[in-house]
């Protein structure tokens, strides 16, 4: 039985090539993520489609990639007054005609090896060092800052919850802590664009007569520890809010892993403001991170306020709650009272991320999905798993079938194209035709 893998090609000018290496490496509403390595370079990549294609209007698109359109916007920013903003780096994209009107738009982004932040505060981790909580905090604030201050006008994300933030590592394994990176753009909206939505939504409700409902007011809520609760979207002529509200109800229950008896410090730390004597407590990595997570709470506070009094404000500014996390991210790692290098919690998050890391190395060394099946079985737009059995599902093109002629090097593979004749969304074994419906 031979051995088939799936490349793709970029239809540009660089003619690039990727193997897939991985089917549904993660998926929204939007789009779906297929992790796939460059046949040249061998790096690992990640390739975004969308989920349905999108259909012409008179022959013409009907508006370009939303993502890729406030990438460049946010990178026409100048730099001289802010530190440049860690976003996630597209390397290329393209909307790729597959049927007669409909158009896959594809996009090629850098790989960030840590994973989400969702997965790596919950999933990966019993207990998190203090200095990356407050490395998480001064790194997407100053993000923020950049976003919503150096350019013409503010730049809201307005979807940036912990799944749409990654980790990076240092490719040599280097450095005591991953970077954060703001990825996924596709709902981001300028201050301009924001009170545009908002004049249509006033002219709607006075056309049918529509209340906003009770429940879309803003409010701010507490939960049994205090901890800011979700947020509410901004009544009609009010500015969009900071994005603080997406992430900051996860900050507040990751802060939770940070100490073994984080129950009982918290519960002091609380009795102690309440009977006014909370600048009495005592100088230590917990209450330095407690106190700028309240610092951001307040802000968001402030923040609801500012929006609600003038529609043309910008955010709050984030420069001292950067500058707060900064300095315990320091203290933390460096000697003196406060340094937890030597914690049993920092070093088993070391230990557990470097082993993750080369986990991972091992695992994208295998260079492509490959699948040991006839051309038929290969073609096969429901597969079930492939040779390693993993899901795969179906595999959002345009792809080409290719037959491996040899890997005895697993950081190369040899192979031979069986046709020209690019694969986008078969519904069956050989059939021309494609459909959105399955998605």
């Amino acid at each position: 039985m031979s051995k088939y893998a799936f490349l793709f090609k970029t239809n540009d000018t660089a003619d690039k090539k990727y193997l897939l290496v991985r089917n549904s490496f993660a998926s929204g509403v939007q789009s779906t993520v297929q992790l796939v390595r460059d046949v040249e370079t061998g790096e690992v990549v990640i390739r975004k489609v969308t989920a349905c294609r999108i259909k012409t209007n008179n022959g013409k698109l009907p508006q370009p990639d939303r993502e890729i359109e406030i990438l460049k916007l946010l990178k026409s920013f100048p730099t001289t007054n802010y530190p440049a903003p860690r976003l996630a780096e597209c390397i290329s994209n393209a909307d790729i005609q597959s049927a007669p009107g409909k158009y896959s738009r594809v996009s090629y982004w850098k790989f960030y090896n840590g994973g989400t932040v969702q997965k790596a505060f919950y999933q990966e981790h019993k207990y998190l060092p203090y200095s990356l909580l407050a490395r998480f905090m001064w790194q997407i604030c100053e993000s923020l800052q950049f976003m919503y201050q150096a350019g013409p006008e503010a730049v809201y994300h307005t979807d940036l919850h912990t799944q749409n933030i990654w980790l990076h590592w240092p490719e040599n394994g280097s450095g005591d802590l991953p970077d954060f990176i703001i990825g996924d753009f596709g709902d981001c909206l300028t201050a301009s664009e924001y009170q545009a939505c908002i004049r249509n939504q006033q002219r709607f409700m006075s056309v049918t007569g529509t209340v906003t409902p009770a429940a879309g007011r803003r409010k701010v809520e507490y939960n049994t520890y205090g901890r800011l609760g979700a947020s509410f979207h901004a009544e009609p002529g009010e500015r969009e809010l900071s994005d603080i509200c997406f992430f900051l109800p996860d900050l507040q229950c990751a802060a939770m892993l940070t100490h073994r008896n984080w129950r009982e410090l918290y519960d002091q730390r609380r009795q102690r403001k309440m009977s006014g004597k909370l600048n009495d407590e005592p100088f230590t990595r917990f209450t330095l991170l407690e106190n700028i997570i309240d610092k951001l709470r307040d802000l968001w506070v402030d923040d609801i306020n500012l929006a609600a009094q003038d529609g043309n404000s910008l955010p709050v500014d984030f420069s001292e709650v950067i500058q707060m996390a900064k300095d315990l991210e320091t203290q933390c790692l460096t000697d003196g009272p406060l340094d937890e290098r030597q914690t049993p919690t920092f070093l088993s998050y070391r230990k557990k991320s470097q082993e993750s890391l080369q986990k991972q190395r091992s695992e994208y060394a295998k260079t492509a999905m490959v699948r040991a099946a006839t051309i038929k079985q290969a073609l096969e737009p429901h597969n079930t798993q492939n040779l390693d059995g993993i899901a795969m599902g179906p595999i959002l093109g345009p792809w080409y079938l290719v037959k491996i002629v040899s890997t005895d090097n697993q950081a190369e593979i040899e192979y031979k194209v069986v046709d020209d004749k690019p694969h986008h969304r078969p519904t069956e074994y050989y059939d021309t035709s494609d459909s959105d419906d399955m998605f």
